[in-house]
């Protein structure tokens, strides 16, 4: 019925999970550190990393969320031509289960084609992506242009 804490696997120890018993065998050394100094080790060693491994964190993450765009917009492109029609963008909207016209969708299409292309390259999918906290505005003003019914 009780919970585990981290005390209950020192090292050389017995644990019982669902009546069958274990041996911890070892621990990797910040566990050990932080069993060893009863949880105060913790708080102190979360914050030593140094500058280099901070921007490599970074990296990582802008190469992860990079690589999803990349997928997001290689699934929207269905044809593979590496651009975006307009009624494939609807339509991977529309698989996404937003039930939405081209009509309703125009704001859209303007924000990610500026140009009325008729397409949406990767850079412009990206970019529309990366301001995407500007679209509110945006469509504010769109919305006084062309009246509310968008």
């Amino acid at each position: 019925g009780e919970l585990f804490t981290p005390w209950d696997f020192v090292v050389g120890e017995i644990v019982e999970i669902n009546a069958y018993r274990f041996r911890v065998l070892d621990v990797d050394s910040f566990t050990q550190k932080y069993i060893e100094s009863k949880g105060q080790n913790l708080q102190s060693q979360l914050y030593k990393i140094s500058l280099t491994d901070i921007m490599r964190n970074l990296q990582k993450r802008y190469e992860e969320a990079r690589e999803a765009l990349r997928s997001a917009f290689h699934v929207m492109d269905e044809d593979h031509s590496g651009n975006i029609t307009h009624q494939e963008f609807i339509s991977s909207l529309c698989a996404l289960h937003y039930d939405i016209s081209i009509e309703e969708a125009e704001p859209l299409l303007v924000w990610f084609d500026p140009d009325n292309k008729g397409y949406i390259s990767y850079a412009e999918f990206c970019d529309a992506i990366v301001r995407s906290t500007q679209f509110p505005k945006f469509l504010q003003n769109y919305q006084m242009e062309h009246g509310a019914s968008h």
